[in-house]
């Protein structure tokens, strides 16, 4: 073209040139691209793959979890972290008539069950049901996850089976019994057949009178022994009257304190106004036996003056009696067996009486510990628990959300 200067030959050459590497480089990139874009839809047909796989896994055992949830025999039941009720399984509705979304869940509790003295963390029904109530935090989420057992059979099967073990070792020791309640009886016998003698003056015949009278009383103290022990620790339990405990106390141990031989003290003053004594459950008869029998065994075990000190005392689980006296002691063989049934030092006891305080204490969910030095005493510890409350403990507000995929999943309250 005129007014144009002519491209030079091997300007234009360069450029086609050019041209030519920038369309190879494009070139180049494009499949490039098209690799990375195959590989990508590649990839992620995979993990939609593996998703929807572990999708319909998370379902399936959502299905099983809560078809297995409906088949238990116990109850479940999830409260948030407000105490409220969030979700359940059916058998928790046939416990609970009236649980529902958000209803209060202490609510209902006092409503239907009633702690079971002597067993932590178990519960009576109004309908006499035994449950097993036990609660778990939820990981990740404010709340708890509670679980209802009935064991209401086995705690029958249980009370059978030491009732049975008790009556077993009462046969074992039928032969030696026999042999201590026919020796008393030929003692009040023989003194019957004196107090024929007319002979006999007004003394003596008092005198033959009170030994058949001692006699029999031995033989009852045996009888009422053994029925005892077999009963083991049965009976009506109701709250403490420490007052009513303490006076019963007295005139059981009056006939045996006369004299100055024995130094008794009793201790009780510093729970007698405290009001966590309502909180105590206790078979008050029960635990009136253990208490004369501990002071009685001290006395009969004691020739010298005896000092004897039964403190009462109140801690945050419970309440704890102590019975302290300065006697002969315990040697270390002896201490080891006093608990067990039947064994005893003195030719004329049963060996029953501080198996019988053991398994009333147990009754209680308590327990009954004995230290002795010889020359120096010994100490007998009683401990009594509080009843246990069906309170939940409220877990504070998580920051982490609910896992929305989670397979473990209750019926929702309606």
């Amino acid at each position: 073209m005129r007014g144009e200067a002519a491209l030079n030959p091997q300007e234009l050459e360069a450029a086609f040139v050019a041209f030519n590497a920038m369309s190879e480089t494009l070139s180049a990139s494009w499949q490039a691209l098209q690799q990375q874009v195959s590989s990508l839809s590649a990839e992620l047909a995979t993990s939609r793959r593996e998703r929807l796989y572990q999708l319909r896994e998370k379902e399936r055992l959502a299905h099983r979890f809560a078809d297995l949830l409906d088949a238990l025999p116990g109850g479940v039941v999830v409260i948030d972290d407000q105490g409220r009720v969030e979700e359940f399984n059916p058998q928790a509705q046939t416990l609970f008539d009236d649980i529902h979304s958000g209803a209060e869940w202490q609510a209902l509790v006092d409503d239907l069950l009633v702690a079971k003295p002597g067993h932590a963390h178990e519960y009576e029904t109004r309908d006499g049901l035994c449950l097993s109530i036990s609660a778990r935090s939820l990981d990740g989420e404010p709340g708890q996850i509670i679980l209802l057992t009935d064991v209401s059979e086995t705690r029958r099967l249980q009370v059978m089976l030491d009732r049975k073990q008790r009556l077993s070792a009462m046969g074992e020791m039928a032969a030696g019994l026999a042999h201590q309640i026919r020796t008393p009886i030929s003692s009040a016998l023989l003194y019957a057949s004196q107090l024929c003698e007319c002979e006999l003056s007004t003394t003596d015949r008092a005198r033959f009178a009170q030994k058949i009278s001692d006699r029999l009383q031995h033989m009852e103290h045996q009888v009422g022994d053994m029925l005892c022990f077999a009963r083991g620790a049965d009976g009506e339990s109701s709250r403490l009257d420490l007052d009513a405990l303490l006076q019963d106390l007295d005139d059981e141990l009056e006939s045996h304190l006369q004299g100055d031989e024995v130094d008794l003290t009793v201790d009780a003053t510093s729970i007698a106004t405290d009001s966590a004594l309502n909180r105590l459950v206790i078979n008050q008869d029960a635990l009136l036996g253990v208490l004369t029998n501990l002071v009685l065994n001290a006395i009969q075990v004691s020739t010298e003056k005896l000092t004897i000190s039964l403190r009462f005392g109140l801690t945050d689980q419970g309440m704890i009696i102590a019975c302290e006296d300065d006697g002969p002691g315990i040697s270390d063989d002896v201490l080891a067996r006093i608990f067990d049934p039947f064994f005893t030092t003195r030719s004329d006891g049963t060996g029953l009486g501080l198996a019988i305080a053991r398994s009333v204490m147990h009754a209680h969910g308590g327990s009954i510990e004995a230290r002795s030095v010889i020359g120096d005493g010994t100490r007998f510890e009683l401990f009594i628990p509080f009843p246990s409350e069906v309170t939940p403990l409220i877990q504070p507000m998580a920051d982490d959300s609910a896992d929305e995929t989670s397979p473990f999943k209750l019926q929702k309250a309606k």
